[in-house]
């Protein structure tokens, strides 16, 4: 699946630590959860480096756009 990321996504990303084969694996890994959002924005959630990482993203024809991502508690 083709992965793109917004530059916001890029930016927040940096500042919190988190690699783009971080949220790679967590779009790709069976284990992750991934839910709808009523606004049209998708999650998935998956666990690395002992923790929890939320992955924002919409669908788009060539794959997917990443717009956050976020260590979660």
């Amino acid at each position: 699946m083709h992965v793109s990321f917004t530059d916001y996504a890029l930016l927040r990303m940096h500042q919190r630590d988190i690699l783009e084969e971080e949220v790679r694996a967590i779009l790709d890994s069976p284990p992750s959860r991934h839910k709808s959002r009523r606004d049209g924005r998708n999650e998935a959630r998956g666990r690395l480096r002992r923790k929890h990482l939320l992955v924002v993203y919409v669908r788009r024809d060539a794959g997917v756009e990443v717009l956050n991502a976020m260590w979660e508690d």
